[in-house]
């Protein structure tokens, strides 16, 4: 579909989309309908630092029929609002049942630390590969 939109509509050249955004591997590109009991509803994208939670917003279509593509920190999430949005499936998952209020506060937080957690594992990854790629040993 998004290959399909590519070309159709642009001059862009078409790539596998999917392997691309690393579909394959447990990331996802999902829709998040916004309704007024969810955590996100009523604040800006910067307030709920998605991105902190390895959660990346592409676009925000709003109930009206715009669309705010690669919205800003500043973009106030609306109920009725639909996230585009894309990461861990399950953290995907996880957000699009977070309702507001002190649990779903905490449960920001536990995927702040989470995802944390990944990035270290990952740096730590990388770091060896690196010495084993120069020949020394991994620490």
């Amino acid at each position: 579909m998004i290959s399909w939109g590519l070309r159709r509509f642009t001059k862009l050249p078409t790539r596998d989309v999917s392997s691309l955004l690393d579909l394959d591997s447990g990331y996802a590109v999902h829709e998040l309908a916004v309704r007024p009991t969810d955590w996100v509803a009523g604040r800006t994208l910067g307030v709920v630092a998605l991105r902190d939670e390895g959660v990346v917003v592409l676009a925000v279509s709003r109930q009206g029929g715009g669309r705010i593509a690669a919205p800003t920190g500043r973009t106030v999430v609306r109920p009725g609002d639909v996230l585009i949005l894309y990461g861990r499936g399950e953290s995907l998952r996880e957000l699009d049942e977070r309702l507001a209020g002190p649990a779903g506060d905490a449960a920001h937080h536990e995927a702040v630390a989470e995802q944390a957690r990944r990035e270290r594992d990952e740096e730590r990854a990388d770091r060896t590969d690196e010495e084993v790629s120069r020949g020394s040993s991994p620490r």
